[in-house]
């Protein structure tokens, strides 16, 4: 930890001696970090930019993401501090924690403003922006974990004309080609439009992982007038690729990491993991004077998947199931989920009002949300094959058979909320209430173990704001709620079944500003309570509590031809009030890393020619519950560089962890099983970007 805050502090007062750039476009590209902060969000908070709301936020944009290979949701790792890995392997979907708590994949996400699934793979390529919000203040979006929500937001039509083909390579032959156009009908047409196709030969270079990706969107607008404008948009993609199957702990010790290439999942049998899905929303926001607007949004998700492992879980021969056997040798499942249907649908309806009350200026915003989720699956192959190996790899039989049950699952959701502003000289009050009402219902393919419940939860949220010059500070607090289910484990007594939601309480001081024109500083300092979820098979329950108290703090500035950024967050996580599990009062939770690091440098060297690096660094996790071993800490750097061949084209080169660390990326515990995952070995990527 004292290592994280020399770094710190060496960043805040590190100075250029580089001169003033003689040509003004030379700081073209290194503006763009600070002007993306000044968009606004969607849902409760759209009518608000980001800067100003007293909640601790990031977003990325596409250029950014481009820039620093940020492909994936679970890439955004690289460049914020609160963020980190929670089971994101490779082939699979992403799991995130934010703040140290995993992301709810069935109720963190969001996209146009809208609750979606998070159980698949998101597409990235026409979102034009990608925004997390951090802590409690984020569930004002729906049922979310704590840790804070992700907010999808997609690219619209452009009003001139804009066409673009992005080419990339990468080592093993990744292949990627994207073709994008926007544009209006014509020039007096009320119509304009965005259309975006891709195609991704995916080689990551891990053992038996290709696969392929395909994608397409198309967004319309329609200006009806100055005051009304309709919005529709449809995105299709489809992943094919094996996944990445962890390692774990062999008998109680933690194993070399020597090959970040290897992959368990190696069977003659192995499938591809099959993610299909196709979103769309439609749209209407209409300004009725100076005072108040409205907006009507609603949207679908249909998504099918087919799961498919060679599942290493295990040692039978000596009596341990949450690890592989102490000569690297392990249990194989062979696990197939096949015709897997997930169907989301949201509708919100949203009302703003302004008015002045003599020396108080209010605004308020009445919301409705309604969504529903099913989620539909067969049977599925469960089944035990043999003993395999890390270091001596042996062919078992498949055993396709569906004698597992699953277990069918819907969720519906109304929530009527109230946003209310109000602002006195240089003071801001934000205050609100949700009120919440869930119905769920379960039921296990053999028409077994139905459960039917009903819940209500008065949600609130307050917050003071205290507005200088260049910089707000706030003080605030806000109850969050949260659901769970039960994974469906033959392990587990009560398979597949929803927990009753449980609240969570946040009290957070932050600082968002400019100490100058070129110096942009935020911070916050927090601490969020929430019911400890005890995973030990066959438990799977609500039992004690859990407390996670943090400094965040984040600096970005620009110092002529160069520009840096550092975002750092310390951690101090702790697990009390258990029952059952009392020597683990006091501990540290699983996965969560103490201290965390995220910092980039960019230098324009001349008009065309840019170079930039980013580092991560993580602290130590904890890998056992009884913290018996832990994860020793890590760091890496990246290297990119763009080069401008005119002023349509560029030429991009990045190569990703430049000095080929090896190192144990994460340690997640999954449906009561320790896994580790490597980090990415050294990669090089190529990208030519040409607009038309």
């Amino acid at each position: 930890m004292k290592k994280l805050l020399t770094i710190l502090i060496f960043f805040v007062f590190i100075k250029a001696w580089s001169q003033e750039p003689a040509d003004p476009h030379l700081t073209t590209e290194l503006l763009k970090v600070r002007v993306q902060s000044e968009a606004s969000s969607e849902g409760p908070y759209a009518s608000y930019l980001l800067t100003d709301v007293p909640v601790s936020a990031n977003q990325y944009d596409s250029e950014k993401r481009e820039r620093y290979r940020i492909g994936r949701l679970a890439d955004l790792s690289k460049m914020d501090a609160s963020v980190s890995d929670a089971y994101s392997a490779v082939g699979y979907w992403d799991n995130l924690s934010i703040r140290g708590f995993i992301l709810d994949g069935k109720f963190s996400y969001f996209r146009e403003g809208l609750p979606i699934s998070g159980e698949t793979s998101l597409p990235l390529d026409n979102k034009a922006q990608i925004q997390l919000l951090k802590g409690l203040s984020a569930v004002q979006n729906g049922t979310a974990s704590p840790g804070g929500s992700v907010l999808y937001i997609v690219k619209r039509p452009s009003h001139d004309k804009f066409e673009k083909i992005v080419s990339s390579w990468s080592q093993e032959n990744q292949l990627l080609v994207s073709i994008e156009k926007s544009q209006k009908l014509d020039e007096d047409s009320p119509f304009s439009y965005h259309v975006q196709a891709a195609y991704e030969n995916l080689a990551p270079p891990i053992e038996n992982a290709q696969g392929t990706r395909h994608f397409f969107s198309t967004a319309w607008d329609y200006r009806l007038s100055e005051k009304t404008l309709w919005q529709i948009e449809l995105e299709w993609s489809k992943r094919s690729q094996a996944s990445q199957a962890g390692l774990s702990l062999f008998g109680n010790r933690l194993p070399e990491m020597n090959d970040p290439a290897k992959n368990l999942n190696r069977q003659p049998w192995t499938l591809p993991v099959v993610m299909e899905g196709l979103t769309g929303s439609l749209g209407i926001k209409q300004t009725l004077n100076e005072q108040q607007d409205w907006s009507a949004t609603f949207g679908l998700q249909e998504l099918k998947t087919d799961d498919r492992l060679s599942y290493p879980f295990g040692c039978t021969a000596e009596n341990q199931f949450d690890r592989f056997c102490s000569d690297g040798s392990f249990d194989v499942y062979d696990f197939r989920s096949e015709g897997e249907k997930r169907y989301s649908s949201a509708g919100r309806l949203q009302f703003n009002q302004k008015y002045d009350l003599g020396l108080v200026r209010q605004q308020t915003t009445f919301g409705f949300l309604a969504s529903r989720s099913d989620e539909n699956f067969n049977r599925q192959a469960y089944n035990y094959v043999g003993v395999d190996s890390v270091y001596h790899p042996v062919h078992l039989p498949a055993d396709s058979n569906r004698t597992d049950e699953a277990t069918l699952r819907n969720s519906q959701l109304l929530e009527f909320s109230l946003l209310n502003v109000s602002t006195l000289n240089s003071w801001e009050v934000w205050w609100g209430l949700r009120k919440s009402e869930v119905l769920r219902h379960t039921i296990r393919t053999d028409a077994s173990r139905e459960t039917n419940f009903r819940e209500d939860f008065l949600l609130g949220n307050l917050a003071l704001v205290r507005k200088f010059e260049n910089a707000r500070v706030y003080v605030s607090f806000a109850e969050g709620l949260e659901a769970a289910v039960t994974p469906n484990r033959a392990e587990y007594t009560d398979a597949g079944r929803f927990l009753p939601g449980y609240r969570s309480q946040q009290y957070e001081i932050g600082i968002k500003g400019s100490l100058h024109a070129d110096l942009h500083l935020s911070a916050a300092l927090f601490q969020i309570d929430k019911p400890l979820l005890l995973d030990q098979p066959p438990v799977y329950m609500l039992e004690g509590r859990v407390r996670h108290q943090g400094l965040e703090l984040q600096i970005d500035q620009r110092l002529s031809r160069w520009q840096y950024g550092i975002a750092g967050m310390l951690l101090k996580a702790e697990q009390n009030d258990s029952v059952s599990a009392p020597h683990r009062n006091g501990l540290r939770p699983v996965n969560i890393p103490q201290e965390t690091l995220r910092s980039f440098m960019e230098y324009q060297i001349i008009k065309q020619w840019q170079i930039y690096a980013n580092h991560s660094y993580e602290g130590s996790r904890a890998v056992t519950g009884d913290n018996s071993i832990l994860l020793p800490g890590w760091q890496r750097w990246d290297l990119g560089s763009r080069y401008h061949l005119d002023k349509k084209t560029y030429l991009q080169f990045n190569i990703e962890n430049l000095l080929d660390t090896k190192y144990w990326k994460e340690s997640p515990t999954q449906y009561g099983h320790i896994y580790l995952y490597p980090g990415m070995e050294r990669t090089y990527s190529v990208l030519l970007a040409h607009e038309l």
